[in-house]
């Protein structure tokens, strides 16, 4: 079973949170409505989905403390068996070590993850991460300090590097 529910979030507007029994699964930016990853992932673990804003609220509000700037890290159960591959799993888990307030490169986070060689491999999983912001995937930028992209948009990365005080 995947639990989700949408929430309201200052100015990023709506949110779609999800969660399996065993942790956080996908939070979906600027999402209304469920999101086609939520039916996706939903399809792939041979899951059904069932709205509960109940199993999903401790999430939405610890995202909203950090987005007012009371809240630092998460403390979040995260279930790490809806990532696809073992890769993107390694990469995402030593991107959580990252602290708040700093960034790495691509290549750094490669280097990281054991596979110096794979930064495109890197930002491929950056561009797949269904958990941002909570898996901070915003903390990764170019080895020459450009922002690099963002799925949820370069304002949105920009904005959350501006709360960790790192624009």
């Amino acid at each position: 079973m995947i639990y989700y529910g949408l929430y309201p979030l200052k100015w990023l507007g709506w949110i779609c949170i999800a969660s399996t029994d065993k942790g956080l699964c996908l939070i979906s930016l600027r999402s209304q409505s469920p999101p086609p990853s939520l039916f996706q992932l939903a399809s792939r673990m041979n899951a059904s989905l069932e709205e509960n804003s109940e199993k999903n609220k401790n999430a939405f509000r610890q995202l909203k403390a950090y987005w007012d700037v009371t809240r630092q890290d998460f403390d979040l159960p995260i279930d790490w068996s809806t990532i696809p591959s073992a890769f993107e799993r390694r990469v995402l888990q030593m991107l959580q070590t990252v602290p708040y307030g700093i960034t790495v490169s691509y290549q750094e986070l490669a280097e990281m993850a054991g596979a110096p060689k794979a930064f495109r491999a890197v930002g491929n999983t950056m561009r797949k991460n269904p958990m941002p912001i909570v898996i901070p995937c915003h903390r990764v930028i170019r080895k020459n300090s450009a922002l690099g992209g963002y799925t949820g948009g370069l304002d949105i990365k920009r904005k959350l590097l501006a709360i960790e005080g790192i624009l």
